[in-house]
């Protein structure tokens, strides 16, 4: 029997579990991923997860720096002569122009860390923890003009463990994905399932408060604000690990219920950043941090050297 075609669109190595998982359903007619970076100390650019297994597999691959008319030109011949009955995009950095949509008979889905209408844009894991969501999900939806509106294909719903960090729940997603995804794609193309509309009136967005503009997590905002409660607190330190980290100054971290009999050893400013922290009958209890231009220290190891 012949098998559907799908092209993968993946900038990121995360979602190498799904591209495994769907090559053995579907024939992954090209790959399309972001040229190599330079990776460490080595000055030589790496290549990622899902680059790496065109290569294994021979399939054609499709590398992009930047979007620009040249490429979106190239990309539009060569899905023409492919003709893809499925375009996936998944943990993909660019957006797709609109000149593609139409190419693949089934159309392009994204593959989206939140349950939308909720949580559209690139930060969705991050606001579903800072929200103190007590879910969060997997949308597979068509894809539009605009951000995260398009019909949905399948929802998957999951109880969002309150001590998840951010990179933790991003990766228990990207294992469900993959377990599921095969199976979410056969019922699509065989027309087993039929789209539907989003509730656009419930939409919330990921904007970034320091730039509004953005859908992004930006370094500016792991900070702790003016009448943030120990909850709040707690819910910043789990979305911004494992980054950007919760910065704090020494004097902050003193107004905490966990810290307010201690004093500073000395008046030099002390900046650092929150790893781990737990949230036990109604009190935040910070456990781990790591001082600015040092190194990982145990509370107990940070409040002997720092505080008295």
């Amino acid at each position: 029997m012949k098998m559907n075609k799908i092209a993968f669109f993946s900038t990121s190595s995360r979602p190498i579990k799904a591209l495994e998982a769907l090559a053995k359903n579907f024939e992954i007619s090209l790959i399309v991923t972001k040229t190599d970076k330079i990776v460490g100390k080595s000055k030589f650019p790496t290549p990622n997860e899902i680059k790496k297994f065109a290569l294994q597999n021979k399939i054609p691959l499709f590398e992009i720096e930047k979007f620009d008319l040249n490429k979106k030109e190239e990309l539009l011949q060569l899905l023409n002569e492919i003709k893809p009955d499925l375009c996936l995009t998944f943990d993909f950095g660019f957006i797709v122009p609109k000149s593609l949509f139409d190419i693949p008979i089934k159309g392009f889905i994204n593959t989206h860390f939140s349950l939308l209408p909720k949580h559209r844009g690139a930060s969705a894991v991050q606001f579903a923890i800072l929200n103190d969501d007590k879910e969060f999900g997997i949308t597979y939806h068509l894809i539009d003009a605009s951000l995260d509106t398009g019909d949905i294909i399948y929802q998957s719903k999951f109880s969002l463990n309150e001590n998840l960090s951010s990179g933790q729940a991003y990766e228990y997603l990207f294992d469900e994905a993959s377990k599921e995804i095969s199976n979410v794609l056969k019922k699509y193309l065989a027309n087993e399932t039929s789209p539907l509309p989003q509730d656009h009136g419930a939409a919330s967005y990921t904007y970034s408060k320091s730039n509004p503009k953005h859908t992004f997590i930006f370094k500016e905002d792991a900070v702790i604000e003016t009448g943030d409660t120990d909850r709040k607190i707690f819910r910043k330190i789990k979305a911004f690990n494992p980054w950007p980290l919760l910065r704090v100054e020494l004097k902050e971290l003193l107004q905490l219920k966990q810290f307010s009999n201690l004093k500073p050893k000395n008046q030099n400013e002390v900046y650092l950043k929150v790893n781990e922290a737990v949230f036990v009958n109604g009190n935040l209890d910070i456990t781990e941090v790591t001082v600015e231009n040092g190194k990982k220290l145990n509370i107990k190891d940070f409040i002997s050297g720092y505080l008295k």
